[in-house]
């Protein structure tokens, strides 16, 4: 590649890199579900879940409230609330307005994922009114 095609690529990778800067919103959240297996765990936020990786610091468990950018992707620096205000490490992997999106894209090799899934399925099928689940007849119409 010739100088100014590269000078032109850089120029071209630096303003996608700057629309695209992180959500650094504080948000507060509580865990709902983590894996020791796997060091995933998934956090429901004011405005849906999310999914992720632990990397370093108080691992988080059920129940632990968590402050920081919870949405967004990439590195967060957490405050674990629950753990004495500790920071917590962890990736962002995705997040969603819908639970069962976010549970579906909990890694294969985390163990308690099916236990997750499952569960997530239970409150689904709990929040249906009565006869309307998949298996119920449809009436026939003429």
């Amino acid at each position: 590649m010739n100088l100014p095609g590269f000078l032109a690529s850089l120029a071209l990778l630096a303003s996608v890199t700057a629309g695209a800067a992180p959500n650094n919103t504080v948000e507060e959240g509580t865990v709902l579900w983590w894996d020791l297996t796997c060091n995933f765990f998934v956090v429901q936020t004011p405005s849906g879940f999310t999914l992720f990786e632990w990397m370093s610091g108080p691992k988080p468990a059920p129940g632990h409230a968590m402050e920081g950018p919870l949405e967004g992707f990439g590195p967060r620096n957490l405050v674990n609330k629950t753990a004495d205000n500790q920071v917590t490490l962890a990736y962002t992997e995705v997040h969603s307005t819908s639970k069962r999106w976010v549970a579906g894209k909990v890694p294969g090799f985390c163990k308690r994922k099916k236990d997750f899934v499952a569960q997530v399925e239970r409150e689904r099928a709990a929040d249906r009114p009565p006869g309307s689940g998949p298996s119920a007849a449809q009436p026939a119409t003429q």
